[in-house]
């Protein structure tokens, strides 16, 4: 152990007997360097007088480093008798103790160290003058509150930040000295002690700020005087240009429940996101009656979304009332429009018209299905029939339950394939893979004179189903007229890993699209066929970058040593991916070329 180590030891020993007087003579020893400074923490640990004594000797007469460090131990003993000696060292030379003092003096909450840090905030350095307002935030003395409102004027908008937070701090105290600044036109930290009266949210002292001729901070002042009930300010506050301050102002709106406040909070469900228009038609519906005829007549609306947010308003206000004008809007050619009045039949009871929303669970969209399906649910009206069952199965997102093999289920579930979503299909699939032989019959028949998404699909599936039996209808699929399909195919083949399908995987290097040529050239290096190596070889002239760099990468996957000569050339490549994969690819096969036999000849 070295000395430094036999020095820490000591320390910790000695602190561990509690013997005070040797870590105060460690301290006065070894006061600027580790031992010393680990003595101070085990003194300031202790707590005792003694070791308070020591501390505040050491920060009136030690080197500065030591003085440092002292002052922010001093602060963190919690003890009251320290602050006399903190008070001193904010007179210190130097800045680095004078700003450590001030913040321990704020950690102890030191109600009489007010006067001195009033006084350090005209301290020559920026960092005891922040240090002095964070102590002065700390203490929250309303003694402060001139001192403060002066020193929001800083230079330093360090300062200047801190110094807003005290004010801040003091609550009513300081809106005085806040209003002051922001009517000079000429400070500078006008914005900074408007921010401050904001957080404070003080209405007389926002209204003399209103009345600043200023636009900007007028406006910001606005954005705080949202909660008014005057219905024509608050209308005028919906058109700002900050999404916060229109939530507001529709909120406080709604608020006063004035007629006058409906038709411009409709209008308003064009606008935005969709977050925004939710929160406004929430709103909407919590006006209930005196918003209720004006949502009916915006069911007619020529903006979807108006109408959309209407149908939702109306659905969470929970009037009967409105179900026949909502079923009228179940044919409306759009789908947000239909999905929101499916949720919202469903919201207000509507169970005598559940066939209305079964019917739209055949829907060409996904979240009308889904929102139809929540609408059933919740009237509690499942439908009963093998189609309509799957097809509110799915909607609603059951897949456990979904396992039948009756063929109106399967084809509903094959017909479920071709929604553009990934997660779905994958579900869908997984479903399919579970009913197994029922499910596969049906997708080898959609193969043969499904669209080209149902196709597609079909392939995808199957890929997942696996097995033997399928590799002939995805033989088949390799030669479809759809390049998707044809690619969807490859990927098919690539899952069920069979070598017969090489053959016909080697075909596709040659196809017209390059997305289908660079899937099957990755495919060709994942099986790892040495079939694949002569052909691979001739995509090192393919004019697609991306399949050139796949057929080095397959190259490599393989390691033959045959393609190490056009591997080679293709380190000329002009693009720099296709050269990086060449080179990897090369030492790939070096390292199988190096592989040591596991039964070398003329072994015994």
């Amino acid at each position: 152990m070295g000395i430094l180590g036999r020095l820490k030891q000591s320390v910790e020993q000695l602190e561990s007997r509690g013997d005070i007087e040797g870590l105060v003579r460690t301290l006065s020893r070894s006061s600027d360097d580790d031992t010393g400074w680990q003595a101070a923490e085990a003194l300031g640990r202790a707590g005792t007088a003694r070791a308070i004594e020591a501390l505040c000797d050491c920060l009136a007469q030690g080197g500065a480093p030591a003085r440092r460090h002292v002052a922010r131990i001093l602060g963190d003993t919690g003890d009251k008798r320290t602050v006399s000696a903190l008070v001193r060292a904010l007179n210190d030379s130097d800045r680095y103790v004078r700003t450590e003092a001030a913040r321990s003096l704020g950690r102890l909450t030191a109600r009489d160290s007010v006067g001195p840090l009033i006084e350090a905030l005209s301290d020559e350095q920026p960092c005891v003058r922040v240090a002095s307002a964070e102590a002065l935030n700390d203490i929250c003395a309303v003694a402060a509150a001139e001192a403060l409102g002066r020193a929001l004027e800083d230079r330093h908008p360090a300062v200047r930040a801190k110094a807003a937070e005290a004010l801040v701090a003091l609550g009513p105290a300081s809106v005085e000295q806040l209003v002051r600044v922001i009517e000079r036109p000429d400070s500078p930290a006008r914005w900074v002690a408007l921010e401050a009266l904001a957080r404070l949210g003080d209405t007389p002292g926002l209204l003399r700020a209103f009345e600043v001729n200023d636009p900007a901070i007028r406006q910001r002042v606005a954005e705080e005087l949202l909660r008014s009930s005057d219905v024509d300010v608050l209308i005028r506050m919906l058109e700002g240009e900050v999404p916060s301050q229109r939530v507001a102002a529709a909120e406080s709106l709604a608020r006063t429940g004035d007629r006058r406040a409906v038709e411009p909070l409709i209008q308003r469900l064009a606008a935005g996101d969709d977050w925004f228009r939710d929160r406004i038609a929430g709103m909407l519906a919590q006006m209930g009656e005196t918003a209720a005829v004006a949502l009916v007549q915006a069911l007619g609306d020529l903006d979807p979304l108006v109408r959309a947010g209407a149908a939702c308003a109306l659905g969470r206000m929970g009037r009967a009332s409105a179900i026949e004008p909502l079923l009228a809007k179940l044919t409306d050619e759009s789908a947000p429009v239909r999905c929101h009045v499916a949720e919202a039949l469903g919201r207000l009871g509507a169970a005598d018209h559940a066939p209305r929303l079964i019917a739209l669970l055949s829907d060409c969209d996904a979240d009308v299905r889904r929102g139809a399906a929540d609408a059933i649910t919740r009237l509690g009206r499942e439908p009963t029939g093998p189609r309509e069952r799957v097809q509110f199965l799915i909607a609603a997102g059951r897949w456990s339950e979904l396992a039948g093999s009756e063929a109106e289920e399967v084809r509903a579930l094959v017909d479920a394939l071709t929604c553009t979503d990934e997660d779905f299909r994958r579900k869908v699939t997984e479903v399919l893979v579970r009913i197994g032989a029922p499910a596969a019959d049906l997708l080898y028949r959609t193969l043969e004179s499904g669209s080209a998404d149902a196709r597609e699909a079909a392939v995808q599936a199957l890929g997942q189903v696996g097995g033997r039996q399928v590799l002939e209808p995805l033989h088949r699929a390799i030669g479809d007229e759809d390049p998707h399909v044809r690619a969807a195919a490859v990927t098919a083949l690539a899952a069920i890993g069979n070598p017969d399908c090489i053959p016909w995987l080697l075909t596709l290097l040659e196809d017209e699209k390059d997305f289908v040529r660079m899937a099957v050239t990755e495919v060709l290096g994942l099986l790892g066929d040495g079939r694949a190596v002569e052909p691979l070889l001739r995509a090192f002239i393919d004019e697609s970058e991306e399949v050139r760099r796949r057929a080095a990468e397959a190259l490599g996957n393989i390691g033959d040593p045959r393609a190490t000569r056009p591997l080679l050339r293709a380190l000329e490549d002009r693009h720099a991916s296709v050269r990086r994969a060449a080179e990897a690819a090369l030492d790939q096969i070096e390292r199988v070329s190096r592989k040591p036999e596991l039964f070398p000849t003329g072994s015994d």
